[in-house]
């Protein structure tokens, strides 16, 4: 967008200069301010790109497949479903039957190798 900005204001002869406007010259004021004032952001995009490239390459090197260094939806998924289980009615609910009977209501049909007492086989 700079080099068609550069292009657009240093290509125009000089019957087009006559023409432009106050409206013209009001828009590339802000397209060069918005240009330098979101400028750093790009930067920073671009090391967190950077970074997430490095740290994928970085687990397979490692060789350590347990940890999780990059950033994935998967880990996005586990992350808010851990942290907004209060708007899922059925965390709310297994929250509770957790409380009150001492086990996950899953447990009673999804045999769970830690409680298989309370799994009732189909």
């Amino acid at each position: 967008m700079l080099a068609d900005w550069f292009y657009n204001i240093y290509a125009l002869d000089e019957e087009k200069i006559e023409e432009l406007g106050a409206l013209d010259m009001l828009m590339n004021m802000f397209f060069i301010y918005n240009s330098i004032l979101h400028s750093g952001i790009v930067i920073v995009n671009f090391v967190i790109i950077f970074k997430e490239l490095e740290i994928s390459f970085y687990q397979l090197v490692k060789g350590n497949m347990d940890e999780e260094y990059a950033l994935s939806v998967d880990l996005a998924y586990q992350s808010l479903t851990e942290d907004l289980w209060m708007f899922n009615p059925l965390m709310v609910f297994d929250r509770i039957y957790f409380y009150f009977a001492g086990y996950h209501s899953a447990d009673l049909y999804d045999e769970n190798p830690d409680n298989r007492s309370d799994y009732i086989p189909n």
